[in-house]
């Protein structure tokens, strides 16, 4: 008789068989998911991303002669049918305030011309305290980046108006635009009765 602690045992044999096949399956197979699924996850860049450039103007020029007017206390006055006032960007982020007058029941309007090459304009018109948001205007016309608001007051007060460029970094040299705000008067014709 054969000594059973030598015999081969075939059951035990199967079994380790199918134990070397069960962990040649798990060796491909987390192969497989390391070489496929891993990119799907990665999150790390591939290229560096370069730092944020401190924007700088073309050229540079000379604050406009309405300077400083870059917030609601340091509007400067326009008056409603006069002249416009040439106003430009001479600083990153720059935005310029202007106040009028206005009555009730008056229409006014008040629109950005003449805008230099490098000019988008976006008109903001504030309530009496500078700074209640009344109306706002990007482009009032297609094609053209100029702004305007039409806006009927409400109340007798002075009202406050911000003029800023749509992109930010866009200043110097032909970033100047003018600002008008005009106020059709009203004629009143008597009334005759037959």
């Amino acid at each position: 008789m054969k000594d059973p602690l030598h015999a081969p045992n075939w059951l035990t044999i199967i079994l380790l068989a199918i134990l070397i096949i069960f962990l040649l399956s798990l060796t491909i197979l987390s192969s497989f998911v390391t070489t496929v699924a891993m990119p799907v996850y990665q999150t790390t860049p591939t290229m560096p991303i370069p730092p944020t450039a401190t924007p700088t103007p073309p050229c540079n020029i000379d604050a406009d002669v309405y300077e400083p007017d870059s917030n609601n206390t340091g509007a400067r006055p326009i008056t409603p049918n006069g002249p416009a006032q040439t106003h430009n960007f001479h600083t990153a982020g720059d935005s310029d305030w202007v106040k009028f007058n206005a009555a009730i029941g008056k229409a006014y309007t008040i629109t950005t011309s003449n805008l230099g090459s490098r000019t988008d304009t976006i008109l903001f018109l504030f309530d009496t305290d500078g700074t209640t948001l009344i109306a706002f205007n990007d482009d009032y016309i297609e094609g053209s980046l100029a702004s305007q608001i039409v806006w009927q007051a409400t109340l007798n007060g002075t009202y406050y108006v911000t003029v800023a460029s749509l992109n930010p970094n866009a200043f110097g040299c032909n970033t100047n635009y003018d600002l008008s705000i005009n106020a059709p008067n009203q004629v009143y014709l008597p009334l005759i009765l037959k």
